[in-house]
């Protein structure tokens, strides 16, 4: 057994111990908030924390925790956000929850000692749902010691912003995690995709009235561009007529999993917005039809 895996596992019996702890669930893939930790000398990368069911655990007599976050503003969908922070001496884990949304908590060893302080760092990344809902959200923190003692919360604000184009009309696909997805609308007059970024063609070097363009290939060929987001956007009123929606998963690009949602805007008002998900048999490299998710009409 690695370190890591050691650490962890001394850690969990402390949790399914806890009064405020229920059983374990089988992933927390599903929750808004996910976690994962990178031990030291690791040569593997992060890994995955393990996710309870049940309110986060706390006390008074465990060790006291802080949390040091520099940046307050991220995004749905936003993956690898990092936290960190220290907890008071004889501190062997942390638990992390959003307060008021979620269906449990993750916990995560304590693995470095800082002699400063006289306790221990704390370091994590988080990854977020793509369907987070948008404003303030308050990200608690507990630390437990070797006795199973929770020590009392601490939390820092997390704000959730928007990534959205602005148009007479903007189609979005976002999702949460580096898989290569891609966009496609089929229209009146042709489909729109990462080969065809509008489905009429130029003019001039410019668009056809009514006609939409795609504004990128986001994670093309399993190059993480951060953004995890396609958009096609109307810069004047749509050309009437029946319009379908698709998704294709290009490539898994090593992901297993593919959450994402799509947003329909017209003048800026949201009129549709549906999840959905692709698995890693979902990846076709483009050669199938994708994945119809819902036609509406301008």
């Amino acid at each position: 057994m690695t370190r890591s895996a050691l650490a962890l596992a001394l850690v969990v019996p402390l949790v399914a111990g806890c009064g405020s702890a229920s059983e374990s669930a089988p992933s927390g893939l599903d929750e808004p908030l996910r976690l994962r930790f990178t031990p030291p000398r690791s040569s593997s990368g992060p890994i995955a924390g393990q996710f309870f069911a049940g309110p986060l655990p706390a006390g008074e007599q465990g060790p006291v925790i802080s949390i040091s976050n520099t940046q307050a503003f991220v995004f749905p969908g936003e993956q690898g956000k990092k936290m960190a922070g220290t907890a008071g001496v004889g501190s062997t884990g942390v638990a992390l929850k959003f307060k008021d949304i979620g269906s449990g908590f993750w916990v995560a060893p304590v693995l470095i000692p800082d002699t400063t302080v006289g306790g221990n760092i704390w370091d994590v990344q988080l990854d977020f749902g793509i369907a987070m809902p948008l404003g303030s959200q308050l990200l608690q923190v507990t630390a437990v010691d070797g006795d199973g003692r929770w020590g009392p919360p601490s939390q820092t604000p997390l704000v959730f912003q928007a990534i959205q184009a602005t148009g007479a009309a903007v189609a979005t696909l976002a999702w949460d995690s580096n898989a290569d997805l891609d966009l496609q609308i089929l229209t009146p007059t042709g489909q729109i995709d990462a080969k065809h970024r509008t489905g009429a063609g130029f003019v001039d070097g410019g668009l056809p009235a009514g006609q939409g363009v795609l504004d990128r290939d986001s994670n093309a060929n399993c190059v993480p561009d951060g953004t995890r987001q396609e958009d096609v956007i109307w810069s004047s009123a749509p050309t009437p007529g029946l319009y379908l929606a698709k998704v294709d998963m290009f490539s898994t690009c090593g992901e297993p999993v593919a959450n994402f949602v799509f947003k329909l805007y017209v003048q800026d008002q949201l009129t549709l917005s549906i999840p959905g998900r692709l698995i890693a048999q979902d990846a076709d490299n483009g050669v199938g039809p994708g994945l119809a998710i819902t036609n509406f009409q301008f």
